[in-house]
């Protein structure tokens, strides 16, 4: 039970900051890569190759990120907050 609380107060703590572990993150999809290389490397491709099979391998940072921060938060919360500051936009922009 207290395991299921704990993890309920850190998604919202991520809902509310969901930047605030970005740099992990980076540092996180960034050893991915060096390993996929390596295993590259270990193939018998050039380094240029290696580092290019690998970012093919792991794919989008942006795309990967933004899976983490919906798996790690409430997204639904954040993206109502979008759409009201979006409909306040909007409303304030109408003559």
């Amino acid at each position: 039970m207290i395991a299921v609380l704990r993890r309920f107060v850190r998604r919202v703590a991520n809902t509310l900051r969901p930047y605030a572990r970005e740099a992990d993150l980076e540092r996180e999809l960034l050893s991915h890569v060096a390993l996929v290389e390596d295993e590259h490397r270990v193939r018998g491709l050039p380094p240029d190759e290696a580092h290019l099979a690998a970012r093919r391998t792991v794919g989008s940072f942006a795309y990967a990120k933004d899976l983490h921060r919906d798996a790690r938060s409430f997204a639904w919360i954040d993206d109502t907050w979008r759409d009201l500051r979006y409909g306040a936009r909007i409303a304030g922009a109408e003559p």
